[in-house]
């Protein structure tokens, strides 16, 4: 994953230059309790040398520290609806023959699981059901 990037890869980031990123914590973590949380996000970021597009290292990043108040019942439904989405959704740099076994096995886990829902009684082997993966 860190092989071959491009250009578009990267951002140049200069010395005392901040970043913003916003994104939806529900749709990372299960916030479904609701309630009051601190966050914090850290971690590490892989970086290149400057007209290169070989990463070399990494640098540790921390942000600010954050407390909020969560509607647990929205962040319930916010997961909910990525967790839809990423069992569903085939990135858009996935082409050819990955792209075919992907969409593929897409379609067969979907009917495995209406082979499972309509089942009454799935306590024992049913050969049929996993005959519908060939």
């Amino acid at each position: 994953m860190r092989e071959n990037l491009g250009d578009n890869a990267f951002t140049t980031i200069k010395a005392q230059e901040s970043v913003n990123v916003d994104f939806d914590i529900a749709e990372l973590h299960d916030l479904s309790s609701g309630g009051d949380f601190t966050i914090v996000a850290q971690g590490l970021i892989p970086y290149a040398k400057d007209n290169s597009n070989e990463i070399s290292e990494t640098i540790s990043f921390s942000s600010n520290i954050l407390n909020i108040n969560v509607d647990g019942t929205q962040a319930a439904r916010v997961r909910a609806e990525i967790d839809r989405a990423m069992r569903t959704t085939v990135n858009t740099t996935c082409t050819g023959t990955d792209l075919t076994v992907a969409n593929s096995a897409l379609e067969n886990c979907a009917k495995l699981a209406s082979a499972a829902a309509a089942s009454t009684n799935l306590t024992k082997y049913d050969p049929s059901v996993l005959d519908l993966v060939s």
